[in-house]
């Protein structure tokens, strides 16, 4: 993906950059892993983001339905053209086999089309002209409007999170700048580059650029777009959200998506082969990825589930092959593998199935779950319904979505899950792509977004 613009010297790698090619194209460029990242300063930072936050004008003037259904064209050309050549860089870039980015790019940008987005503006507002001025809404004239400038900051690899972010704020037209995560830059270049193509006017309302998060050759650049924003959405860990609570000013709202993580509740009838699908999509990076499954029974069927698991889990690895291990999780893993192996010697009832390939099963008590990712599965064993239900009470924090496939057991597991923290509960083959309305973390993504007035 070439650099549209700019002069002067550049690296070669992939963009990690996008604004309109006729405003003010950065000049210099420098390496950033696989990024061609445009070496900027504060000053140029406040040049960019007053210039988006003059767009905003022009974006309150269009149609919200208009705006849905420009963006969703731009989804939709993902989808239709763009695969062969968006693919492959997205691959490389987080560190994903081309055939797990390839369904990675294909399941997110399902939830970018016209019709994905027009559910979701349905879904959250009575009359989505409420995004257009006032309306009679249950007797009330009401107006909701995107809270000005919007930041997107982005961290780890999950690819297509920023662009999903980006449509979010544009729908409640809210101009912004998407800082991108490491792996997730080409979607949200790419996405920018199409949506210039199809309404260069839409586009000036957007920007993105990557520098890294945190690191402190981009403190200034990184505090200066804090001071800008109006408003900042934040995905990462539980350190990245503390960071960027305690940079903002107070008057700047912040949004956050902390570290979640998915579930599964299962039992002897359980497909395995669901579970390990699941459970590959993104390599287990993303929160809707089940980590954990609390499986009803006893150590005896609970192991010759696992054993079944890990079979499904080698299976799916042979159509999605998974990207490269990371070294420190490699070696955790080996330590984990050799320690329950030690207690399983001693009596313990543990069990470790693979490990050094392209998956992991542990079957432990709750209090041994580490969620690692690279496709380890954890496996509880809950002989009743009372460990059940502290095995959801004790995963809460981090809760994020359960999938149940039986449907007698997900009508009394979705209270619990509720009542512990879960956002979605849903039969295993759904939790990988939630559709564009779903309550992210438990809220309704583009109320979220929005600040409210009554007329009377």
């Amino acid at each position: 993906m070439g650099t549209a613009g700019g002069s002067g010297k550049r690296a070669r790698g992939a963009a990690g950059w996008w604004w309109s090619p006729d405003r003010d194209p950065p000049e210099t460029f420098e390496a950033v892993g696989l990024l061609d990242v445009p070496r900027v300063g504060p000053a140029d930072v406040t040049r960019l983001m007053a210039r988006l936050r003059g767009s905003g004008g022009t974006l309150r003037t269009r149609a919200v339905r208009d705006i849905a259904e420009t963006l969703g064209r731009t989804g939709e050309r993902i989808l239709d053209s763009e695969l062969d050549d968006l693919c492959p860089q997205v691959a490389a870039e987080a560190s994903l086999s081309e055939a797990m980015a390839r369904r990675v790019v294909v399941g997110m940008a399902g939830g970018w089309t016209r019709s994905a987005l027009s559910r979701l503006l349905e879904s959250e507002f009575p009359d989505p002209g409420v995004l257009d001025g006032f309306r009679q809404v249950g007797g009330r004239m009401l107006h909701a409007r995107g809270l000005g400038l919007t930041l997107h900051l982005g961290a780890g690899s999950v690819p297509g999170v920023g662009t999903t972010s980006l449509i979010r704020a544009l729908l409640v037209k809210s101009p912004s700048l998407v800082k991108p995560g490491s792996g997730d830059v080409t979607l949200v270049v790419g996405f920018l580059r199409l949506l210039w193509e199809e309404d260069p006017e839409l586009a000036a309302c957007a920007a993105a650029l990557y520098w890294r998060g945190g690191a402190e050759e981009s403190r200034l650049l990184e505090d200066r777009a804090f001071q800008e924003a109006d408003q900042v959405v934040v995905y990462g860990g539980w350190e990245v959200t503390e960071r960027v609570r305690k940079s903002v000013p107070a008057h700047v709202r912040v949004v956050s998506h902390g570290p979640r993580v998915g579930v599964v509740v299962a039992g002897r009838d359980t497909s395995p082969e669901a579970v390990a699908d699941a459970a590959a999509v993104f390599d287990q990076r993303g929160c809707v990825s089940p980590q954990v499954v609390l499986f009803l029974g006893t150590m005896e069927a609970t192991a010759a589930w696992a054993r079944r698991l890990h079979g499904a889990l080698s299976d799916v690895a042979v159509e999605y092959p998974p990207g490269p291990v990371d070294p420190a999780l490699a070696s955790r893993l080996h330590q984990l593998r050799g320690a329950l192996e030690l207690r399983a010697a001693g009596g313990e009832e543990v069990l470790v199935l693979g490990g050094g390939g392209s998956s992991t099963v542990v079957v432990a008590g709750l209090v041994d779950v580490e969620p690692l990712g690279g496709r380890t599965v954890w496996i509880v064993p809950c002989r009743d319904r009372s460990a059940l239900d502290r095995g959801l009470e004790a995963m809460g924090p981090v809760l994020q979505s359960v999938g149940v496939d039986e449907p007698a057991l997900r009508e009394i597991v979705a209270v619990r899950a509720a009542a512990a923290g879960a956002s979605r509960i849903v039969p295993v083959r759904e939790l990988a792509f939630p559709p564009a309305e779903w309550l992210h973390d438990g809220s309704r993504p583009l109320v979220e977004l929005t600040r409210w007035a009554e007329w009377r």
